[in-house]
């Protein structure tokens, strides 16, 4: 959840009682038998419903940046003409030659690593 979502009465600030309302609405919606807890299964359904929603909008923004002649389907040119691959390329061979090695790929998987430990230090994208 981000901040918007969090910041329930939209007063620019998440209370402690905002926070509860929504981990209650969570359980809520995902206790499908109705007995106030989570079993394994309904769970793993939580869990597959937000990750089936963070899909859903990664293939929506990835439609949006390579979708060149606006079909709303993506083909092998237009992903390699997409710009990502090159600067991501470029980002990765630290030292220009053309070519990226096992340090190199180390590296970057280690940066991506720490970017993402400080996004989920962020509101709630740890919940």
């Amino acid at each position: 959840m981000n901040f918007e979502e969090l910041d329930a009465d939209k007063d620019g600030k998440i209370t402690r009682a905002e926070i509860d309302a929504q981990r209650q609405a969570r359980v809520t919606a995902a206790d499908a038998n109705g007995d106030g807890l989570l079993n394994a299964e309904e769970l793993a359904a939580m869990e597959l419903a937000r990750l089936t929603e963070r899909a859903a909008e990664h293939a929506a923004r990835m439609i949006e940046r390579f979708d060149a002649d606006g079909d709303g389907q993506i083909s092998a040119a237009e992903m390699a003409a997409g710009p990502q691959p090159v600067a991501m390329f470029d980002r990765i061979d630290t030292d220009g030659d053309g070519a990226i090695t096992q340090a190199e790929a180390d590296a970057a998987r280690e940066k991506m690593a720490e970017r993402m430990k400080h996004r989920r230090g962020g509101w709630g994208d740890n919940n």
